[in-house]
C-alpha cells in the first residue's frame, strides 16, 4: 500500500526542481567522464576541436559509485617529460588506490505489529510492510498508534521500535566487529540492545534536539523524543550510555535517566523512574530477560510527559541537493557544460567541449590524459566537498526515481560512460604511456573476467517435518553497488518414493525473484514444511537456481536437496485427562473413552493399547449392574491401523434414582506398541448424579387436640416426619418448637412440653417415618383455645420445603374450665367528706377464680341511687370516674379510685352508683354496687 498528497505543495514543488538539478549534474558528470573515455579510444584519430555528441541509451549506472581518490591538483612529471608539452619521457598516469572493501552489513525488519510504514531512498511513497524485510540505509519506519516493529543488524543489535515512532535507518556502514549504526529519531521511542560489544564501533540515535549513544561493553539503551513538549528521554539500563546537545555532554550509568530539553547543558542525570523501568518490561522489549539488575527506582521526575503525538506521513523527497561550489579551471568548464543541458521530455541532449585533441604523439596524448583526469579528479573533488551524499544518494535512486524520459537517458549515458572508462582503462592509457611515438601497436588480449556467481550455501539442508520450515541460503560471490537478482524454485523427482510431495509435505515454490540490495552477498529464505501428522521415512525435494540477473551468473552449487526429517513415533493419550458421564435413572447408559494417537503411521505399522480401571475411585464398579453397582468394570484392547487417528472405548454407566454424590472412576492405558512414552495414560471419569435431591415431609401439617382434663393431666401428641424418595446419601433435619405471644397461643411449660433444636437422621435407602413426640399439659383455668409449632430447618443432602409447609401447627382447645366472676369487694361503699380539700375512696373488684386469659372490665360512676333525693353531685361532691381494669391469667383483685371533694355544710349523706362492664375475656359480673358520701359537718 503507498499513497501520496494530491495537491502539490510548494515544497513539492521545489523537491521536483532540486531532483532535476541533481540529475542534470550527474548527466554532467558522466559527460565529462565519458567524453574522456571516447579520448583514450580514439586518442590516434583527428579530433575536432569542437562538437557536439549524442550518448546513446544503454543501461543504468552502478547504485553506489566508487570513489577514486583524489590526486594532487599538480601533477609531478617524470624527468624530461612536462605537461602539456612535446618531451621524450613516459608520463605517469594517474591512478586510484584501491581500499578494502568492508563487510556487509543489512538491517530487517520483523514482528510487524499493527500498521508499519517505510520509505525507501530509492521509493519517496510510504509502503505497508506486512512480512519480514530487509531494507536499506537510508530507510524510513513510521509506526502508527498501537503498532511496533523489530529492527535487527547484521552483528546481532536489535532495535525495539514502540508505536508513533518514526525513525531513519541514517547509517549502517563498518564491518560486524567494528560498526557504524546510527539512527535518527523524529518523534516517538526506541530501545537499542546491542549485541555484542562494541568494540571501536558506536551506536548512536540522533533526535531534533541531541545525540544519544551507547560506550564500549554497554548494551541497552532506551530514547524517547517527546516532539509536543520538546524533550529527550534517554535511559541507560545496564553499562554505560552517553548524551549531548549543542551546549554539552553527560554520561550516565546503569539504571540513571537524562531528560533535556535541548537548551542548556544535559542533565541532571538521576535514578530511572518507575515509568521509565516499567518501559523496559519484557513485554515491550523481550531481549531484557537476558538482564536481570535490581531495580529501586525512587526518582519522580519534576517535568510532566505527555504521550508523543502522532504525525501524519507527508510524501517528502528523499533526498536534497545543494549544489557545491564550482571549482577551478577544468571544474569550471564542466559547470559550463552542464549549464548547456537542455530539459525535455523526451530526450536529454548533451553538450560538452570535447577533450584536448592528440597532434603529434605521446606526449600530447599524455597531456590530454591528464587533463581528463585531472578535469574528473577536480569534478569528483568538488562533489564530494560539497555534495557526496547528494550525489550518490541521487545516483542510487535513479533506479526508481519517477521522473519523465529524462531517466532513460541517463541510465543509457551512465552505462556507455562506464563502458568506455573500462575500455579505457585497459587499452587507451596504454596507448598514453607505453607509446610515445604514437607508433601503431597490436591491441592488448584482455583477460575476461569471471561474472559475480549465485550458489547455495551448501548441497543439502535438512529439517525436522515439524519445525514447520527450513532455512536455505543464497550466497553471492561478490560485492556490487547495485540490485541484482536470482530466480528460485523448488522440485521434485518424481522417481522415488522417498521424493517428498508438493502441497502436501512443503509449500512449493514457483519462479520466485530472490533480489539482492547493494552490497548485501548472502540471503536467507524460508520454505514452510507441512507437517502431514504421518510418522514415515524421510523425504526430499530439491531447489534450483535459475535466470541470474544482467552481468551475474550461477555458481555451484546451484541446485541442493532438502531432506524433511520425519518426527518421531507417535504418543498414544487419553482425549482428555477427565471425562463425565450422567447415571441416569435405570439401565446403563454408554460413556465414550476417546483415546488419540498424535500422528498416524503411513506404512504397515499398527499400534496397540489395553485399557482398563484401576482402585481409587469413589464409584463402585462390577460385572453388572445392580446391588449397589455404579458401573460395569471396563477391559480390552484398541488397535490402531495405518492411517488411523482416534480409537473410542464404551464405559457402561448404571443408572438409579437415588440422590447421591458425584462418583469417580480411575481409568489407565497399559501394554502399549510401537509408541513413545509421554502421553496421558491415566484419566478420571466422573458420573454425574442426575437425581434431585428428595424433600422432607412433617404430617399432620395441623392438628387440635383438647387438653386433658384436670390440673397435672397430660396427653402425647406425635408428629411423622418422611422423605419423598430414598436417598443414596445420609440426610439430617432439625426440629423444634416454636410459641407465641399473647392470647391464643400455647405457653411452653403450662400447656405443653417444648422441643429444643434437635436432630433426626434418615440413612441411605430410607424414607422414614421419623416419629416426633409433645406432651400436653391439662390445667384448670378458662382459656381460649391456643396453639404452638413445630418447626423444621437446616436439611442437609434434602430439600425442606417453603413456609408453610416447613411446619405443623398444634392448637390445644380448652376443656370446658368454668369462667371466673367479678364483682365488687364491698357493697355499699362509704367515705367521709372531709371539710376541705380531696380524699380517695378505693374500690376493688374480685374475681371469684383464676381464668387462663387475660380479661379487661370496665368501670364507671354515675350520680345517685338508692339515697333517693340525697343524690351526691358530679364535679362537687366528687370527680366523676371511668376507666378499665386488667386481669392477667392467674390474676384474682384489681381497684380504682373515686376523689372525694371536702366541705363545711351541713348535708345529709349523699351516694353515687358504681358500674362494671366485660371488655374482654370470659368473666361473668354481678350487680353494681353505690358509694356513700357521709356528712361529717
Amino acid at each position: 500500500m503507498s499513497y501520496t498528497d494530491e495537491i502539490q505543495t510548494p515544497e513539492e514543488a521545489q523537491r521536483q526542481r532540486q531532483t532535476l538539478i541533481i540529475v542534470a549534474i550527474i548527466v554532467a558528470i558522466v559527460l565529462i567522464g565519458g567524453c574522456a573515455g571516447i579520448f583514450f579510444l580514439l586518442g590516434n584519430r583527428p579530433a575536432p576541436t569542437q562538437g557536439q555528441t549524442i550518448v546513446a541509451v544503454t543501461s543504468l549506472p552502478t547504485l553506489t559509485p566508487s570513489l577514486t581518490p583524489i590526486p594532487s591538483d599538480t601533477l609531478e612529471p617524470t624527468p624530461g617529460d612536462g605537461i602539456g608539452g612535446g618531451g621524450d619521457g613516459a608520463t605517469e598516469t594517474p591512478s586510484a588506490t584501491n581500499t578494502d572493501v568492508p563487510s556487509i552489513r543489512f538491517a530487517t525488519l520483523s514482528e510487524i505489529r499493527g500498521s508499519v510504514l517505510i520509505k525507501t531512498p530509492a521509493n519517496s511513497d510510504w509502503v505497508t510492510v506486512t512480512s519480514e524485510l530487509t531494507i536499506p540505509e537510508g530507510t524510513t519506519i513510521l509506526t502508527s498508534e498501537g503498532s511496533s516493529v523489530k529492527l535487527t543488524t547484521t552483528e546481532g543489535t536489535t532495535i525495539r521500535v514502540s508505536s508513533q515512532t518514526q525513525i531513519v535507518l541514517a547509517e549502517l556502514r563498518g564491518t560486524t566487529l567494528d560498526p557504524l549504526t546510527k539512527l535518527k529519531i523524529d518523534f516517538g521511542k526506541v530501545w537499542a540492545i546491542v549485541g555484542n560489544d562494541l568494540g571501536l564501533g558506536k551506536f548512536e540515535v540522533e533526535t531534533p534536539i541531541g545525540l544519544a549513544s551507547l560506550l564500549e561493553g554497554s548494551s541497552f539503551m532506551g530514547v524517547e523524543h517527546n516532539s509536543t513538549q520538546i524533550l529527550d528521554i534517554i535511559t541507560c539500563l545496564d553499562g554505560k550510555c552517553r548524551y549531548a546537545n549543542s551546549v554539552g555532554v553527560i554520561d550516565l550509568a546503569t539504571l540513571q535517566q537524562v531528560i533535556s530539553d535541548g537548551g542548556g547543558v544535559p542533565g541532571p542525570v538521576d535514578p530511572m523512574d518507575p515509568n521509565q523501568v516499567d518501559s523496559w518490561s519484557p513485554t515491550r522489549v523481550p531481549e531484557v530477560v537476558t538482564l536481570t539488575p535490581t531495580i529501586t527506582p525512587t526518582f519522580t521526575p519534576s517535568v510532566t510527559r505527555t504521550p508523543t503525538n502522532t504525525r501524519t506521513p507527508v510524501n517528502t523527497p528523499n533526498f536534497t541537493a545543494t549544489q557545491g561550489a564550482a571549482g577551478t579551471n577544468s571544474a569550471q568548464t564542466s559547470t559550463a557544460a552542464s549549464n548547456q543541458l537542455t530539459q525535455t521530455v523526451s530526450a536529454i541532449n548533451l553538450t560538452a567541449t570535447a577533450g584536448a585533441g592528440s597532434t603529434s604523439g605521446a606526449k600530447t596524448a599524455t597531456a590530454a590524459v591528464a587533463t581528463a583526469n585531472q578535469n574528473a579528479t577536480n569534478i569528483s573533488g568538488t562533489a564530494n566537498a560539497n555534495a557526496t551524499n547528494q550525489f550518490f544518494t541521487a545516483t542510487a535512486f535513479a533506479v526508481n526515481i519517477r521522473l519523465t524520459n529524462e531517466a532513460a537517458t541517463a541510465r543509457a549515458a551512465a552505462s556507455q560512460f562506464a563502458l568506455q572508462t573500462a575500455f579505457a582503462q585497459q587499452t587507451e592509457t596504454a596507448f598514453a604511456s607505453a607509446n610515445p611515438s604514437n607508433t601503431p601497436i597490436s591491441t592488448p588480449t584482455k583477460t575476461a573476467t569471471p561474472l559475480p556467481a549465485f550458489s547455495f550455501s551448501t548441497a543439502t539442508y535438512s529439517a525436522g517435518e515439524s519445525a514447520g520450515k527450513v532455512t536455505i541460503t543464497i550466497n553471492l560471490n561478490a560485492t556490487l553497488s547495485t540490485f541484482v537478482s536470482v530466480q528460485l524454485d523448488t522440485a521434485i523427482t518424481g522417481s522415488s518414493s522417498l521424493d517428498a510431495t508438493s502441497g502436501a509435505d512443503f509449500t512449493p515454490i514457483v519462479s520466485q525473484i530472490i533480489t539482492f540490495n547493494p552490497n548485501q552477498t548472502s540471503r536467507n529464505i524460508d520454505i514452510t514444511l507441512i507437517d502431514d501428522g504421518l510418522t514415515e521415512s524421510n523425504e526430499t525435494f530439491q531447489v534450483l537456481l535459475t535466470n541470474p540477473g544482467p552481468q551475474t551468473a550461477l555458481g555451484t552449487p546451484s541446485g541442493a536437496n532438502v531432506t524433511i526429517n520425519d518426527s518421531p513415533p507417535p504418543v498414544l493419550a487419553f482425549s482428555t485427562p477427565a471425562y463425565t458421564a450422567p447415571e441416569g435413572n435405570a439401565g446403563t447408559t454408554n460413556a465414550a473413552i476417546i483415546v488419540n494417537l498424535s500422528r498416524a503411521y503411513a506404512n504397515t505399522t499398527t499400534v496397540t493399547v489395553d485399557y482398563s480401571s484401576f482402585a481409587g475411585g469413589t464409584a463402585t464398579g462390577g460385572g453388572a449392574c445392580g446391588g449397589g453397582v455404579d458401573y460395569v468394570t471396563p477391559a480390552g484392547t484398541l488397535t490402531f491401523v495405518p492411517g488411523v487417528l482416534t480409537q473410542t472405548f464404551n464405559l457402561a454407566v448404571c443408572g438409579d434414582t437415588l440422590n447421591e454424590q458425584d462418583e469417580t472412576v480411575f481409568l489407565q492405558l497399559t501394554n502399549e506398541t510401537n509408541t513413545a512414552a509421554g502421553g496421558v495414560d491415566t484419566a478420571t471419569l466422573t458420573i454425574t448424579n442426575d437425581d434431585l435431591q428428595p424433600t422432607v415431609n412433617i404430617t399432620p401439617g395441623t392438628v387440635a387436640v383438647v387438653e386433658p382434663g384436670g390440673l397435672g393431666a397430660t396427653s402425647i401428641l406425635t408428629f411423622d416426619v418422611t422423605l419423598s424418595t430414598a436417598s443414596g446419601q445420609t440426610i439430617t433435619v432439625d426440629y423444634a418448637t416454636v410459641e407465641g405471644s399473647g392470647d391464643g397461643f400455647a405457653k411452653d411449660g403450662a400447656d405443653y412440653v417444648g422441643k429444643t433444636t434437635t436432630t433426626l437422621t434418615f440413612p441411605p435407602n430410607t424414607v422414614g417415618p421419623q416419629t416426633i413426640s409433645i406432651t400436653i399439659k391439662g390445667d384448670v383455668l378458662n382459656e381460649m383455645n391456643e396453639s404452638f409449632d413445630l418447626v423444621l430447618s437446616n436439611a442437609i443432602k434434602a430439600t425442606l420445603l417453603a413456609t408453610p409447609n416447613d411446619r405443623s401447627t398444634a392448637t390445644i382447645t380448652d376443656d370446658g374450665d368454668p369462667a371466673p366472676v367479678a364483682s365488687f369487694s364491698l357493697s355499699p361503699y362509704t367515705k367521709s367528706e372531709g371539710n376541705s380539700g380531696t380524699s380517695t375512696a378505693t374500690i376493688s373488684v374480685n374475681l371469684s377464680r383464676q381464668s387462663g386469659q387475660t380479661i379487661i372490665l370496665g368501670y364507671s360512676t354515675t350520680p345517685g341511687g338508692s339515697c333517693g333525693a340525697n343524690v351526691a353531685s358530679a364535679g362537687s361532691d366528687y370527680v366523676t370516674a371511668n376507666g378499665q381494669l386488667t386481669y392477667n391469667p392467674g390474676d384474682l383483685s384489681a381497684s380504682f379510685a373515686i376523689t372525694i371533694n371536702g366541705d363545711a355544710v351541713v348535708e345529709p349523706d349523699e351516694c353515687l352508683t358504681l358500674n362494671l362492664s366485660a371488655v374482654a375475656g370470659t368473666v361473668t359480673i354481678t350487680g353494681p354496687s353505690e358509694l356513700w358520701i357521709m356528712n361529717d359537718d
